[in-house]
């Protein structure tokens, strides 16, 4: 089931963010040099909180009522 998240699931969703980017930042050889963040597999607590307080649209994938997947939108005219 798709739903937005709540800011208490902020956490939760910066680790599935951060795993789900691991592979791809080593496959592609993301530093921090050539890619801040490193891919968002570095990326703060504190950007991903100010991204959903400046409305950011944000989604969870509950699977078996955990949180397994992880989606956030920019919405731009």
């Amino acid at each position: 089931m798709i739903q937005p998240i709540k800011k208490e699931q902020l956490p939760i969703c910066l680790e599935i963010m951060k795993q789900g980017y691991e592979d791809t930042a080593v496959k592609f050889g993301m530093t921090e040099v050539n890619c801040p963040y490193r891919g968002r597999t570095r990326l703060p607590y504190s950007i991903l909180e100010k991204e959903y307080n400046d409305g950011c649209l944000m989604y969870v994938y509950r699977y078996n009522d955990e949180i397994v997947g992880f989606l956030s939108l920019f919405m731009k005219e």
